[in-house]
């Protein structure tokens, strides 16, 4: 839950920027082929690798010499065995390499060897090796081996498939190289599992080793781990050190983004693309929202489903997620993102598409994204459509929006009887608890005994998913809590 509470929490209050003129006027462009034309462009700048030459059988067993000596373990040895690789074997030793790392039937320190020197030779095909083993070994040491050994290279390029193999990966391990070799390219979106597994890690040796690193990753950059992620998930990640990315990892993003280009958004690949691309940094949110005038719609609204998902940290999108408002069937979408990134000069535009005479989804995602922006002179826009009256939907996303502007007290009743019965009831659920919050963190009398009571109320044991009638069950109890409370919480007599 602590998890949902922080998509509520307003995002301009992170680093957002202030308002600047000539930001609130919407201004649309022309759609035209972005994609093709990007990819197009990248395919021309990055090179092919060269086909290397084969080794002859006396180099071979030269090769099989040097495995060993690295295999032996003494780093003297080792750097002149790496030395020796690159400068007299380079590309024509990939695929002896590569065989050696594959092999079942090698000892674990060879394979190891391998992983080691194909890392050295820093080359575009020995790299894929290492991909594939860390994606597809059924070794769990060996995945980790092959993450370890990805950071000593310079292959930017691979962030995207780290990123995914977040996604997918089981091992605790491999999950915490996987975080490192993220962060040795400047993108730390292994942190969140870092601090998991630091907690609850499968075992002790996992949970000091998650932790050690999230120490060193930290101390790098100067920060306290908390720190270091609570600006990577903000507007702040600007501050962080920022890579460069080179003309593969740009192609690598491009082809992510013309994955989505299928209306079929349950097909893996689109997912697995909205995956990886929402957890690139905030380098990247300037290049997806380039796909916001892509001429097919999909790209067009899974780019901006991305940045939504980026949050704060895709603040760079937020001019051109402005003018995408003008896109009617794209515009809803638009707006949750502009929220979500919290542009603050969005707030003109929102205001005016929150309307009575606008869409009704459109109003629904304006008054959201408004709350979240947390403008105060957007209030009274946020007020209007709480009105009696009003559609539930509308009505719910005032409510949000006013627990955000610390006008909660005004929405907790009508918040507390949608817990029950209602469809949005997880919304209303959600948003009391950060009216709960919100109350505790300001020191307001009765608050802490009433969010305490309110979290007592749990639908599961630890570890076990609810069932739906479980849900429905604890928030019976948790409105019934409330409304017991409610008179005291508001201060009324």
């Amino acid at each position: 839950m602590k998890r949902l509470l922080l998509c509520l929490l307003p995002l301009c209050a992170c680093g957002g920027g202030t308002e600047t003129a000539g930001t609130d006027t919407v201004e649309p462009f022309a759609l035209s082929p972005v994609v093709a034309e990007r990819l197009a462009q990248l395919e021309a700048e990055v090179p092919t690798p060269d086909t290397a030459q084969p080794l002859d059988q006396d180099r071979l067993e030269d090769l099989s010499g040097l495995l060993e000596v690295v295999a032996e373990g003494d780093p003297g040895f080792t750097e002149i065995a790496l030395t020796e690789v690159r400068e007299a074997f380079g590309p024509g030793a990939i695929p002896h390499l590569a065989a050696a790392l594959r092999d079942p039937n090698r000892d674990w320190q060879k394979r190891s060897a391998a992983a080691s020197l194909l890392a050295g030779l820093d080359h575009r095909q020995a790299t894929e090796h290492l991909l594939a083993a860390l994606e597809g070994a059924p070794e769990a040491w060996l995945r980790q081996h092959a993450a370890f050994h990805l950071s000593t290279t310079s292959a930017d390029w691979v962030v995207p498939r780290l990123i995914k193999r977040l996604k997918y990966e089981n091992d605790h391990e491999t999950f915490i190289w996987l975080a490192v070799t993220l962060a040795h390219f400047h993108n730390y979106a292994g942190l969140d599992a870092l601090f998991d597994l630091a907690v609850r890690g499968q075992t002790d040796s996992v949970r000091t080793q998650a932790q050690a690193q999230l120490d060193s990753l930290a101390q790098a950059v100067s920060l306290s781990p908390e720190e270091l992620r609570r600006r990577w998930n903000s507007a702040d990640a600007r501050q962080l050190p920022q890579p460069t990315p080179s003309p593969a990892l740009h192609l690598e993003l491009w082809r992510l983004v013309q994955a989505m280009n299928d209306d079929t958004i349950q097909l893996r690949g689109v997912d697995d693309a909205r995956y990886v691309l929402s957890r690139l940094g905030p380098w990247a949110a300037a290049e997806v929202s380039r796909a916001l005038a892509d001429d097919d719609f999909h790209v067009r609204l899974h780019s901006a489903q991305v940045l939504e998902r980026m949050g704060a940290r895709a603040y760079a999108s937020g001019p051109m997620l402005l003018r995408a408002l003008g896109e009617p069937l794209l515009a809803p979408n638009v707006a949750e993102a502009l929220g979500r990134v919290g542009f603050p000069g969005a707030r003109p535009a929102l205001e005016e598409r929150a309307g009575v005479d606008q869409p009704h989804e459109l109003r629904v995602a304006c008054v959201r994204a408004l709350g979240r922006l947390g403008i105060p002179d957007s209030l009274t826009v946020v007020e209007d459509a709480f009105a009696d009256g009003n559609p539930s939907d509308l009505r719910m996303a005032a409510a949000t929006s006013l627990v955000l502007f610390d006008r909660g007290d005004a929405a907790a009743a009508w918040l507390t009887a949608e817990m029950t019965g209602t469809h949005d009831a997880p919304s209303a659920e959600l948003a009391l608890e950060t009216w709960l919050v919100r109350g505790v963190d300001r020191g307001r009398t009765g608050f802490d005994g009433a969010l305490t009571a309110w979290r007592a109320e749990l639908a599961a044991p630890p570890g076990v998913t609810p069932s739906l009638a479980l849900l429905a069950e604890r928030r019976a109890k948790r409105a019934a809590d409330l409304t017991a409370r409610l008179t005291a919480l508001r201060g009324e007599s």
